[in-house]
């Protein structure tokens, strides 16, 4: 039987990781939609300038 070895760039690597640590919280916090992703935004930021 042959063995296939891959080799991944870091940074290839760092962002699929971070791709599906992302994912996961994404549906953790229930945004469905890109307009829930900017009203999270928006709050965060009035939360922090206040």
């Amino acid at each position: 039987m042959t063995e296939r070895t891959f080799v991944d760039n870091p940074a290839v690597y760092a962002m699929k990781i971070l791709q599906k640590e992302l994912t996961a919280e994404v549906k953790h916090a229930g945004l469905t939609s890109e307009d829930d992703v900017i009203s999270l935004v928006k709050e965060i930021r009035d939360s922090t300038l206040k």
